[in-house]
């Protein structure tokens, strides 16, 4: 079954037919379309192979597989929209998939291979993140780094530090998650092919692995389960790959890569996973000029089952590993999504992020006392909400106090200065009778005389005594003395005059 996406940059996609099992009378297609299933994207400059790879229990089973161009200039610089484009893709084709794995070429990678002396996982950490700072300094902010490691005998540690350019690698996440897929790792595309062929094959012997496409090749050396190297290898404009130039930078290539492991890599076997379709006799060639033990053509079919479709997809092959890296974490030798020195590569290079975290945490706490003050303010409010409820009965009664005085001053505001004057002189004189005024004369600046009967001179005394101690009198005099009338020969009453002025009267 074959199918073609309607914009002229996608190339056609091809879905590989599964045949239904015995005890499955509906057919292989719906079985496929019930499991699991895992998406591989292995990316290049010019565009993406994909590979969807479908789990029926014990089973994976090669579904579909897909070739996506990048229209001109739209990778680099709009990946949203080469993400929509590739969500259409994948919907025109039945791709339905969400998981995914992202394959990155050798090409885009610098790799360094160091040895540590024995420790534990957090020391060996610590020092590769120093070699990784020393390695790749130039850049190094800009890059995404992560490792691979073997243990010897001894406890040495063979490290393979792998660092890949940021950008590129957060370009092709973003196109994936714009298509709506769940990208589960980032890894190098060689050697998750590398990888898995050598656990579908058993065994840890020595292997040497070339993905052969046009204009490049990647090399993987892999030992014991473990990748030992990984470089890029341009082909240039050879057309015969196997002859001239190109066959003797691949020789020369692979055997560097071999002089890292003892005996120069002694029965390790080469498999060569053919993207161009080469001939049986450019292929022996290319053995011949490598002078390796034997040559073996990598089979799609090691990896998933095809189902008799296996010569339909030989391009296809690294595509297939990454959707097996998606749904087997133990194919991620290398992640630079998931990096075991993430953490270094954020306390280094990321100064923004740390930048970032300092103001969203000053946020933070801005926030939070801005709400233990309102918090505070409002327990405030509420407490003095409830004294004015409290004090509600005391503010009515002061305010009918409030106008009870109000009422009486009116009475005493507008009083005449006299009778604040007539109050004083009775204030002074005793009320037992034995003396009395029977005159009293006030002026207009608050000076009078007062006149008066007393039935002693002690009594007179005493009363010219309390207005002189009055603090509402002054320049208090008793005129002429006592004296008694004469008018009626049997009165023994004593006549008194005495003067005064009033305290705060006009001048």
């Amino acid at each position: 079954m074959a199918a073609r996406c309607e914009h002229p940059d996608v190339a056609s996609v091809g879905r590989i037919p599964c045949r239904a099992s015995p005890d499955d009378p509906a057919g292989g297609v719906l079985m496929v379309l019930r499991a699991p299933r895992a998406l591989g994207l292995a990316f290049d400059d010019g565009g993406i192979l994909l590979a969807e790879v479908v789990v029926s229990g014990a089973r994976k089973i090669l579904s579909r597989t897909a070739e996506f161009r990048f229209p001109a200039g739209r990778d680099a610089a709009d990946p949203a929209s080469v993400g929509r484009m590739l969500a259409q893709f994948l919907r025109t084709n039945r791709i339905s998939a969400r998981g995914a794995a992202i394959g990155i070429p050798a090409q885009w990678l610098v790799t360094k291979q160091v040895t540590l002396p024995p420790a534990d996982a957090a020391s060996r950490t610590g020092m590769l993140r120093i070699q990784a700072e020393r390695a790749f300094a130039h850049g190094a902010g800009e890059l995404a780094v992560d490792y691979t490691c073997d243990n010897d005998a001894s406890g040495r540690s063979t490290v393979l530090l792998c660092a890949a350019p940021r950008e590129r690698i957060d370009r092709a996440v973003a196109i994936a998650q714009a298509a709506g897929l769940q990208v589960a790792c980032v890894t190098p595309t060689a050697a998750a092919l590398a990888r898995a062929a050598a656990a579908a094959a058993g065994g840890g012997a020595p292997r040497i692995d070339l993905l052969i496409e046009r204009g490049r090749i990647d090399a993987v050396v892999l030992a014991g389960g473990r990748i030992e190297a990984l470089r890029h290898v341009p082909s240039g404009g050879d057309a015969s790959p196997a002859g001239g130039a190109w066959g003797e930078r691949l020789s020369s290539e692979v055997r560097r890569m071999l002089l890292v492991r003892e005996n120069e890599g002694a029965g390790a076997s080469l498999v060569l996973w053919d993207g161009l379709g080469l001939s049986a006799g450019t292929i022996a060639a290319l053995g011949t000029t490598l002078a390796l033990g034997g040559c073996e053509i990598g089979s799609v079919g090691a990896l998933a089952e095809l189902n008799g479709a296996d010569a339909a997809c030989p391009r296809h092959a690294g595509a297939t590993a990454l959707a097996r890296a998606a749904l087997d974490p133990a194919l991620r030798d290398i992640d630079f999504l998931n990096s075991r020195l993430r953490s270094s590569a954020v306390t280094r290079f990321g100064r923004r992020l740390r930048a970032a975290a300092v103001v969203a945490a000053a946020a933070v706490l801005f926030i939070g006392w801005s709400i233990v003050d309102w918090q505070l303010a409002a327990h405030a409010v509420n407490g003095l909400t409830h004294r004015l409820e409290a004090q509600a009965g005391h503010v009515q009664e002061a305010r009918v106090v409030r106008e009870k005085v109000s009422l009486a001053g009116g009475w005493f505001d507008t009083r005449p200065e006299h009778l604040e004057c007539l109050l004083e002189l009775s204030r002074a004189f005793p009320e037992d009778g034995r003396i009395w005024a029977t005159q009293i004369s006030l002026s207009q600046d608050m000076r009078g005389v007062v006149s008066g009967r007393a039935v002693e001179d002690g009594v007179v005394l005493e009363v010219f005594e309390r207005l002189q101690g009055s603090a509402a009198f002054s320049e208090v005099t008793l005129h002429g003395g006592m004296t008694y009338p004469k008018a009626v020969a049997r009165d023994r009453n004593l006549a008194f005059s005495i003067s005064f002025r009033m305290r705060g009267g006009r001048p």
